[in-house]
């Protein structure tokens, strides 16, 4: 279901795109913008991994320095046919992770210190287990692929408004014809409509990959208490550090629902917990499975 959603989300992207580029210059401007489009996403595939890393300050965390974390990463590797990617850690008070993966053979998983402080053996499993579905779906690509569309959408837009302004203060705005009113409109408006696609994009890989992450792992509790955790501690750090979001908690306070790119943690824990009932966890996965009361 969520990777049809997807599919549907992204096609809705893509002709909005198509439908703003040909009513603005016709199929050759739009197979030109396509096609700049796509030689961009190619061209920042390496260099955006690289630069997000290097913003964080995140290192390569070697298998003597955390030996657990890189035996649950070989397990859950195996058990989601993917190589073993790169495990890296952030120095960061923040507890957060994030997957970067444009291809399968070039993943990285990097972890904050915050992180690895706050959460269990358990808890730790099921988040990696949720970067590692973000990787096997190749998240990240599809992530800057609708954003680039969506960037795109929002620098023709800007154009159109810059040539309308600029008739307006020439004084030949009277010549602008009334067929193209219906242009004007579509131009205004389809930068928010794509914003809101790809919000919803987003929010639908995240339930997946909580969904995949209980098959890697058969124990949506972890990742369930997992996201219990953070999101208590992220009210309780909310009145120290309202500029900072997480990618495991609800960005709450921080604009309409809409525009959120992750659902909230109650949507995301009665998922797991429906999915409890029908799941068996995996002890080789490093921990004892248990039951923990959220």
């Amino acid at each position: 279901m969520y990777r049809i959603q997807s599919l549907a989300i992204l096609t809705g992207i893509v002709a909005l795109f198509a439908l703003m580029g040909y009513s603005l210059f016709g199929w050759a401007g739009v197979l030109f913008i396509l096609g700049v489009s796509l030689f961009l996403n190619l061209l920042t595939l390496g260099s955006s991994a690289r630069l997000i890393l290097k913003i964080h300050r995140a290192r390569p965390v070697t298998s003597w320095e955390a030996p657990q974390l890189h035996q649950i990463a070989n397990a859950l590797a195996d058990r989601a046919d993917i190589p073993v990617p790169r495990l890296a850690i952030y120095p960061s008070d923040m507890p957060n992770a994030f997957a970067l993966g444009p291809r399968r053979d070039e993943g990285v998983v990097a972890v904050s210190s915050g992180l690895l402080r706050v959460l269990d053996t358990r808890e730790m499993t099921g988040v990696l287990a949720h970067e590692f579905a973000h990787l096997k779906n190749r998240d990240s690509l599809l992530s800057l692929s609708a954003g680039l569309f969506v960037q795109a959408i929002s620098t023709l837009s800007s154009l159109f408004g810059f040539l309308m302004l600029f008739l307006f203060l020439t004084g030949t705005w009277s010549t602008i014809e009334t067929r193209l009113l219906p242009i004007i409109f579509l131009v205004t408006f389809a930068p928010h409509a794509a914003i809101a696609l790809q919000a919803v994009l987003m929010r639908t890989r995240e339930f997946l990959a909580d969904r995949d992450a209980t098959l890697l792992t058969g124990d949506p509790r972890g990742l369930a208490n997992a996201l219990y955790k953070l999101e208590r501690y992220n009210r309780y750090l909310s009145g120290l550090y309202r500029r900072f979001r997480f990618i495991y908690t609800s960005d709450t306070g921080s604009g309409p629902r809409w525009l959120r790119t992750h659902p909230s943690t109650e949507e995301r824990i009665q998922n797991l917990m429906e999915l409890a009932e029908k799941t068996v966890a995996h002890p080789s996965l490093g921990y004892r499975p248990h039951v923990v009361a959220l």
